[in-house]
């Protein structure tokens, strides 16, 4: 019986003293008030969108779920640059960033949208380029300009 009073007495005082450190946290410095300041600002004036957003230049429609939210390429470049320290000029579509989180949490991330047009094969060309390749193909040919080439680079 003795032994759960020390114990029960123990408990409370250690609860009653990290109560006590917990309340005796140094005030802010001035420099990290503005800082939160500053951040506050920058934050406020963010625009965080959910739901179904068309990406600049309607090059598709981005479904973003409860659990992210998005940023424009503006806020995007605020976000790489001023934040972040990236150097300005990254060509985006925007942002993404788990709710709940901001680009100033240290444990946090965020994933650039781009978009590059390179590739892209309209279906009256690819059934053109499929045609040459097969008679390219039952020809040789394909085959021979290949080795030719290569044959001109050692040679050259």
């Amino acid at each position: 019986m003795q032994s759960r009073r020390i114990i029960l007495i123990t408990g409370l005082f250690l609860a009653l003293f990290s109560i006590q450190v917990i309340a005796e946290e140094a005030p802010l410095t001035e420099e990290q008030q503005k800082y939160i300041a500053w951040a506050k600002s920058l934050w406020d004036k963010v625009d965080r969108q959910q739901g179904a957003i068309k990406l600049p230049g309607n090059v598709a429609t981005l479904n973003v779920p409860q659990t992210f939210y998005y940023l424009n390429p503006k806020d995007t470049e605020t976000v790489l640059t001023e934040i972040w320290g990236n150097p300005p000029g990254q060509k985006t579509l925007g942002m993404l960033f788990p709710a709940g989180t901001t680009p100033f949490d240290s444990e946090t991330y965020g994933v650039t949208i781009e978009y590059e047009a390179d590739g892209y094969v309209s279906d009256e060309d690819a059934e053109e380029i499929a045609h040459v390749q097969r008679g390219n193909l039952a020809s040789g040919g394909m085959l021979r300009e290949s080795q030719s080439t290569m044959r001109k680079q050692d040679a050259g």
